[in-house]
């Protein structure tokens, strides 16, 4: 994963040299054709960058039990939400100016809006709660915090050993 993570940085690297670039090149030419040449690159970029990103993102969760089962937990919790926000919403169609939506679209901008809204509750909530106790314990959730626990005390175990070898060569 770590040798995915580094071509994804070079390949990043890359995108930003060639947007530096044609950027530079819009802003000095007047030329039509290069820039529609440019955008038509841009989208490209976009494109295949927005895909790259997919396919980090899924080989991610693949990589191990836990985080599949987190991403499955999450998704369904936000399917969800929006099974409730789609009960809620009402599908009456109504006019705006000269324009008359349909039920079906009254009811997935209802659908939509009610989604937000409960989102934006439960993130208020969530913010408020941290705040209040100071952050959250996920021990209950696999472990995360007792795991963290345990690399900070490897790592402070590395450190221990290495002052010892510097406090034993101090000493000659």
């Amino acid at each position: 994963m770590k040798s995915l993570n580094k071509l994804t940085k070079i390949v990043v690297l890359l995108i930003a040299i060639i947007a530096a670039i044609l950027y530079i090149g819009i802003a000095r030419s007047g030329n039509q054709s290069y820039i529609d040449y440019s955008i038509s690159l841009t989208k490209f970029l976009l494109y295949f960058t927005a895909i790259l990103a997919l396919i980090v993102w899924i080989l991610d969760i693949f990589s191990s039990k836990k985080s599949l089962v987190y991403t499955l937990i999450s998704l369904g919790i936000f399917l969800l939400v929006i099974l409730v926000a789609y009960m809620k919403a009402s599908g009456e169609p109504y006019k705006l100016g000269n324009k008359v939506f349909s039920a079906g679209v009254s009811k997935w901008v209802d659908t939509g809006l009610y989604t937000f809204y409960i989102l934006f509750g439960f993130a208020v909530i969530l913010l408020f709660v941290s705040s209040l106790f100071g952050g959250f314990n996920f021990s209950f959730a696999g472990g995360a915090k007792k795991d963290y626990v345990e690399d900070t005390e490897e790592l402070a175990g590395e450190d221990n050993e290495s002052e010892e070898v510097y406090e034993d060569e101090g000493d000659e």
